[in-house]
């Protein structure tokens, strides 16, 4: 935008009411104002006049003169040149083909990621579906990188959610649970890990007591799956831990953020989850929550082992569990550590194929 201060005077200098024309003049002859500022009116005083200048060449001459009462005899002129700078796209964005407008859209290749509504104003792209975008911004090469992915598990936060892609603090906010960088992957700093959940919290080294009424509740499943005879081999309870496992495995598909407490709670247990939010340490990152629900199905493959040696060198607790149906109860503890087991190894051997995407910008 061109803002010019400009009075029309007659011939012994008095200021007069004018009509103010102007003509951009370029080399290639391709050049033009924003409809209705060729004729401006200004009055017997000061006016200052807004242009917006379009031309094809990279310099350009805006000419002004004054409508007078001998029309183009005569007439007085004044000139401005101008240097015109490379339209320079935010990230995100590239270039229409518009030849003498620097208008900016949508990057190609963000609309095979269902990205397509951009505004240029705000620069923010618009994300509809549950991907997560992140950008790496070189300033000794002047490249820019940009990575796009399927946002894992609840990390994100709920869509359409709009995103400034040159501000890596507005990429963060992408993120739900106090989460933060590549994927949402991460605790924001000072945060600790909540297992139960995605959350970050704040936490103490004070949880890390739980693990011996965790250790207690072990014997206590043992006990209750014996006495009440609930395995595997009434039938029941095998389809009820096999559907459990499926939804635990989807909970964003099938547990949505407004889900009654009691039912993510009920799914937890049944998937030998604690059902609670609890961090058990400060600095618990996703590596080590991992590890850590590994830790109750290995307890549980050890009181097995420990019920199996017992039975064999003591005659009195194999005659007690004889009337109990030791192996069905055995197989039960094996069906609810399977699922667990296998989403450890799940956990640590995949991966996430992220598309990449590189622009090179001039400035």
């Amino acid at each position: 935008m061109l803002k010019v201060n400009v009075m029309a005077v007659d011939q012994v200098g008095n200021p007069v009411n004018a009509t103010i024309r102007t003509s951009v003049i370029s080399k290639s002859g391709v050049g033009r104002l924003k409809e209705g500022q060729t004729e401006q009116r200004v009055g017997n005083q000061c006016t200052e006049i807004e242009y917006n200048v379009f031309a094809q060449d990279i310099a350009a001459q805006v000419e002004l003169y004054a409508d007078g009462p001998c029309a183009n005899l005569g007439k007085s002129t004044q000139s401005i040149s101008i240097i015109f700078l490379s339209c320079t796209c935010p990230v995100g964005f590239q270039q229409t083909n518009d030849t003498i407008k620097c208008i900016c859209g949508c990057d190609p290749d963000l609309q095979q990621h269902q990205i397509s509504e951009c505004s240029h104003d705000q620069e923010t792209v618009r994300l509809e579906t549950n991907i997560w975008i992140g950008v790496d911004i070189s300033t000794t090469l002047n490249m820019t990188s940009y990575i796009v992915s399927d946002c894992p598990f609840d990390y994100c936060v709920e869509k359409p959610f709009d995103v400034v892609l040159g501000n890596q603090n507005e990429i963060d906010r992408q993120c739900d649970y106090n989460r933060c960088g590549i994927l949402c992957g991460e605790c924001k700093e000072g945060l600790s890990l909540v297992l139960g959940t995605s959350k970050c919290f704040e936490c103490s080294n004070l949880f890390l007591s739980l693990l011996i009424p965790f250790a207690v509740l072990g014997v206590a499943l043992v006990a209750f799956i014996l006495l009440l005879n609930i395995t595997i081999a009434t039938g029941t309870i095998h389809g009820l831990v096999f559907y459990a496992n499926v939804v635990a495995a989807n909970r964003a598909l099938f547990l949505p953020r407004d889900t009654s407490t009691f039912l993510k709670v009920f799914i937890n247990w049944i998937n030998l989850d604690l059902g609670i939010e609890t961090c058990f340490y400060d600095g618990m990152n996703s590596q080590a929550k991992v590890l850590l629900q590994l830790v109750f199905p290995a307890y549980l493959f050890l009181l097995m082992f420990l019920i199996i040696i017992l039975s064999k060198y003591f005659d009195s607790f194999a005659k007690l569990l004889s009337n109990r149906n030791p192996v069905a109860a055995l197989g039960t503890l094996i069906l609810l550590s399977y699922s667990k087991l296998l989403r450890f190894i799940i956990a640590a051997l995949q991966s996430t194929a992220l598309a990449w995407n590189r622009l090179v910008l001039y400035w």
